[in-house]
């Protein structure tokens, strides 16, 4: 392997890495959409705890999510919007997802609480 093959090898992992974790932030933002939308009855009525624009955009987020898990997760079923069997089969691990996340931004705020850095 050549000092340049070396160099573009790293460069491939890096920007895997950045794409891969783009890819799962932007799912954690779908779930919380998911779930605001849940607690709100509907799109447009989560949108503004979500800080978007439309219930559309909140919507396009939780097709999306249901798109990469494979199944229609939401259903309007008497003027609320509520989970399919498939979207309660699936809540417990969107939950867990919710969990994990909260403890890495937890561990996040306390490393920046305790002046150390973010990346040590």
């Amino acid at each position: 392997m050549t000092e340049t093959s070396i160099q573009s090898a790293a460069t491939v992992i890096v920007t895997i890495g950045k794409e891969v974790i783009s890819e799962v932030t932007m799912r954690v933002t779908y779930i919380y959409s998911l779930l605001a939308a849940l607690r709100a009855g509907s799109y447009a009525a989560a949108a503004p705890l979500l800080h978007l624009e439309t219930g559309s955009a909140v919507g396009k987020q939780v097709h999306k999510l249901g798109k990469h898990c494979g199944a229609r997760l939401v259903a309007i079923k008497d003027g609320r919007l509520q989970l399919t069997p498939a979207g309660e089969e699936l809540l417990p691990h969107l939950l867990q997802i919710v969990a994990a996340d909260a403890a890495i931004k937890a561990l996040r705020v306390a490393r920046r609480s305790s002046g150390m850095p973010a990346n040590a």
